[in-house]
């Protein structure tokens, strides 16, 4: 248990700095120890509470347009995904999970090259969807950052959309979850232990978002997106 609280803890540490990644983070700690069926239903509630707290603290810079499209596109990958996860190997899914935290952080290493280009509906369409796979079967939706990045203009609006896009996805994943028997009362009960981790980790990364240089902290955390990435991946070929 201990395990799980500083996994909760570092996961919405980064989600209080960044407005993304908590479940990268956790996924990431607890996928040494737990297969990603034990961790992703336990992660879920967690993430939707933290959101409705992300989404109130930017309300003002939300725009359903922008949230609402992207919505759409996560919850047509979530079903296949949500299913895929119930049915294969835990190996492949961390082999899964290691590729997705290499391919965000090359990701973050193109951001601003990204930002340049005029965005491509097509493309923001094929990432929103594929956002959605691997939320459903990983419980993952830092990928859908990255689209997120392509169709803002300001931090309080990527911050404020994404949490909100987070809280209608999440309640999609948390209803289908509940279908699929892949969420249990016995895993609420594990999430409502770490509740209070959740609480001071988010308050503990907004408090340092406020403080450090952003710069720094991108790098902080793409050093660890890296990291993760390459230990799931050589601990599973």
């Amino acid at each position: 248990m201990s395990i799980t609280l500083l996994a909760s803890f570092c996961g919405y540490l980064v989600k209080g700095m960044c407005g993304f990644a908590n479940t990268l983070v956790f996924d990431a700690i607890l996928s040494f120890w737990q297969d990603n069926i034990e961790i992703t239903p336990v992660d879920l509630p967690l993430s939707l509470v933290s959101n409705l707290l992300m989404a109130w603290h930017e309300h003002r810079s939300v725009s359903f347009r922008i949230w609402g499209l992207g919505a759409l596109y996560m919850i047509i990958g979530i079903i296949p995904g949500a299913f895929f996860l119930k049915t294969q190997n835990p190996g492949i899914i961390k082999l899964i999970l290691g590729g997705l935290i290499l391919f965000l952080a090359a990701g973050m290493l193109r951001k601003k090259d990204t930002q340049e280009r005029k965005p491509s509906p097509i493309v923001n369409m094929l990432i929103g969807i594929t956002a959605g796979f691997f939320s459903g079967l990983l419980g993952i939706g830092a990928l859908i950052s990255l689209y997120m990045a392509r169709v803002t203009t300001s931090v309080d609006a990527f911050r404020g959309n994404l949490s909100v896009l987070f809280i209608v996805t999440n309640t999609f994943r948390l209803l289908l979850y509940f279908h699929t028997g892949i969420l249990t009362a016995s895993t609420l009960a594990t999430t409502a232990s770490l509740i209070p981790a959740m609480a001071v980790g988010l308050w503990a990364g907004l408090k340092l978002s406020s403080r450090l240089d952003e710069a720094l902290v991108k790098k902080i955390i793409l050093f660890f997106l890296i990291l993760s990435g390459l230990s799931l991946i050589a601990l599973n070929l």
